[in-house]
């Protein structure tokens, strides 16, 4: 989808124009989000006792041989360990997914100290995910969320899960849950937030005083 002049305004241009196709179908199009996909693939995989479950590695190398492969991976310790020596299969492609919160990048599924998925408390327009962030920094995005009208969800947790994955405190989602932003520092100001609401929604920022 393409927005003009802001994420949140009235004007958008869906390039891919599936509403024209829809009226050919029988029944509407169902699409299963992909955290709701990858949290049924967890608990299939957690069933299986011949696999096991690896999180927090990146894949480094992929060796095709005659009885199949050898996946090379990475922990983010520095710790680089050969596995799936003769896996069974075909290697098609190889491709890099990261868990870190990174600006443009879609947010990856993790479950906070409640139990619940990050993505069940996502809200409607843009999300502050607070991760052991400082209580000024998440009141200063707060109160700069409201003095320009931006619907804003607050989301805290301890950061010290699986959220301690996306390496930062504060992370910005946008509504189509793409990360806006993330910073590993857990302070900022209340000038830094306006301007940082104002970057993320693509509206002019004011400028600093004395400039």
């Amino acid at each position: 989808m393409t927005a003009y002049g802001t994420l949140l305004g009235r004007y958008t241009y869906d390039w891919l124009q599936r509403d024209r196709v829809q009226p050919f179908y029988y029944t509407a199009n169902e699409r299963l989000p992909q955290y709701a996909t990858e949290a049924v693939l967890r608990r299939c995989a957690a069933e299986l006792p011949v696999l096991d479950l690896l999180f927090g590695w990146d894949a480094q190398d992929i060796t095709p041989d005659d009885r199949g492969a050898t996946v090379t991976l990475e922990q983010r310790d520095g710790d680089v360990v050969p596995v799936g020596d003769g896996l069974v299969g075909a290697v098609s492609s190889a491709s890099s997914h990261r868990f870190e919160a990174r600006a443009g990048h879609h947010l990856a599924p993790a479950v906070m100290a409640s139990g619940r998925d990050v993505y069940e408390a996502l809200g409607p327009g843009f999300t502050l995910l607070a991760l052991g962030a400082d209580a000024d920094a998440v009141h200063a995005i707060d109160a700069a969320a409201a003095d320009l009208h931006v619907p804003l969800t607050v989301v805290e947790d301890p950061g010290d899960g699986e959220t301690a994955r996306y390496g930062a405190h504060l992370v910005l989602v946008r509504p189509d849950h793409f990360v806006a932003w993330a910073s590993a520092a857990p302070a900022l100001g209340l000038d830094e937030a306006h301007r940082l609401l104002h970057r993320v929604t693509g509206r002019t920022a004011p400028a600093r005083a004395g400039v």
